[in-house]
């Protein structure tokens, strides 16, 4: 049995990771949370996931240096404690699609330092699921303003569809891969199914996986909306 640690295990996709991976007949759970001593709490560990790096584009952008402390500086002493155990970075599609901005170049140097150390790279891009409800397409649901523009087509997943996926690459190559929907969904067109009144404004913020003819299909995410729907009639009620 594979004894396997989670980074962030405490967050949005890090517990997706981590209940696969519990679950999983080959392999035992080591979640490691915030404030955990890392080197101990992955001492005797096979395999070590880094699912730890922040997800906030808006906070990563507004405050570069502390988002760079956050990705870099930590992907960095993971790897030192992993001192050349299999490991697996959680990263972004960002690394490719938003190079221009500080969120997508921190990221892309923690992959940097990940293939220097002989990690494997998995890439995810927009995902719903879980018990997140601070994201874009909440916005939306809840008819708040949208800061991408309303052409952005993204190739949403279920959180737990990528946590299981994930568990694919234990014994994967040291490269870069990308996961997520075979297909994808604009904004617009989640928003007119909804009938939203959110304005849009900003970048077209298109994230799409390569290679992903397997993956499921996008518009799942319509079904999963239509259930949070009541919850955002009890949001705006309050």
């Amino acid at each position: 049995m594979r004894v396997v640690a989670v980074v962030g295990a405490g967050g949005f996709v890090g517990q997706s990771i981590a209940r696969e991976i519990a679950n999983s007949p080959i392999c035992r759970l080591v979640p490691v949370l915030r404030g955990q001593n890392l080197a101990e709490a992955v001492r005797d560990c096979e395999v070590i996931v880094h699912a730890a790096n922040p997800a906030g584009r808006f906070q990563a952008n507004r405050d570069p240096q502390r988002d760079y402390q956050e990705t870099v500086e930590k992907t960095s002493q993971i790897l030192d404690i992993a001192d050349g155990r299999k490991c697996i970075l959680v990263s972004s599609l960002s690394c490719r699609t938003q190079t221009s901005t500080p969120y997508g170049r921190n990221r892309l140097e923690c992959e940097r330092l990940a293939l220097d150390a002989g990690a494997t790279v998995v890439r995810l891009g927009p995902m719903y699921g879980g018990s997140r409800v601070k994201d874009t397409l909440h916005d939306i649901l809840a008819g708040r303003p949208v800061f991408v523009a309303e052409s952005t087509r993204y190739g949403y997943v279920d959180v737990a569809w990528a946590g299981a996926k994930l568990l694919q690459f234990v014994d994967a190559s040291a490269r870069t891969y990308e996961i997520g929907a075979r297909n994808s969904i604009s904004l617009g067109e989640i928003a007119s199914r909804f009938c939203s009144p959110s304005t849009f404004s900003g970048p077209d913020d298109t994230q799409i996986a390569l290679d992903c003819d397997e993956g499921p299909d996008a518009e799942k995410v319509l079904s999963f909306a239509e259930k949070q729907m009541l919850r955002i009639s009890e949001w705006l009620r309050d």
